[in-house]
């Protein structure tokens, strides 16, 4: 802020600051320099370009007032004390003024152009939201980028569902047995499954081609273990009912 072009600042508590460098550039300064404390704040009405006092406790129960007395646009300066209030930049911008330096020995505070509780008018006046529609031309269509629909789909997908598949419980809305079901899906899920192990161990093939010797000569992993000895080639029937049921 260029001091030179103040007019007028109100000085409050000077002996404070008697020997700051601020105050003896107001002091050679063509302002008009006002000093009152703060109990006389009240008795002022003019508004002033700038602000200058110290940050004890008393000053911060001020800022309010100081920020009426001060004009848009202008500055309060805040010397800091030894015994600084804490907080005081927070307890500026609440009472509406801008902080624009927080520094270890001075705080300098702005008031905005603008005043408390201002409003301003919105134009809400309903605009043209019709959305532009996404259209091509033949000449864009490239017929190497066209994908034939029946291409999309297998014989499986034009396999009509049976009701079975098609059967869904009533609470879970999806082909999956709720906890307490007593509908009968959950069997049918249950023997479904099965069915799919059964049929796939059907098909299981040996991989040390000791399977049928018996368990002392099976692998851990091996589908016929529990099982007696069986000819080679023969064909086994695996039952995982019980396992299931």
């Amino acid at each position: 802020m260029d001091l030179t072009k103040i007019e007028s600042a109100l000085i409050l508590s000077p002996k404070a600051f008697q020997n700051n460098s601020l105050f003896e550039s107001l002091k050679s300064s063509n302002a008009k320099l006002i000093e009152a404390s703060f109990e006389q704040l009240v008795n002022y009405k003019e508004q002033f370009d700038l602000i200058v006092m110290d940050d004890d406790q008393k000053s911060s129960k001020h800022l309010s007032r100081l920020f009426q007395l001060l004009k848009p646009n202008y500055c309060l300066y805040i010397v800091k004390l030894m015994n600084a209030v804490p907080n005081m930049a927070f307890n500026l911008r609440c009472n509406g003024f801008i902080v624009n330096r927080d520094s270890p020995d001075l705080i300098i505070a702005q008031r905005p152009v603008y005043s408390i509780g201002s409003a301003v008018m919105i134009d809400s006046a309903k605009k043209n939201t019709t959305k532009q529609i996404w259209s091509i031309s033949p000449d864009d269509i490239d017929e190497d980028q066209i994908i034939n629909d029946d291409d999309l789909l297998d014989e499986k997908d034009k396999v009509k569902p049976s009701v079975d598949e098609l059967r869904v419980c009533g609470t879970t809305k999806q082909r999956k047995a709720c906890a307490n079901c007593q509908c009968g899906l959950k069997e049918e899920l249950e023997q479904e499954e099965a069915n799919k192990i059964r049929e796939s161990s059907q098909n299981a093939k040996s991989s040390c081609g000791n399977c049928y010797l018996g368990d002392a000569f099976r692998c851990a992993s091996c589908p016929y273990r529990g099982m007696p000895a069986f000819k080679p080639g023969e064909k086994v029937i695996i039952d995982t009912t019980d396992d299931i049921m």
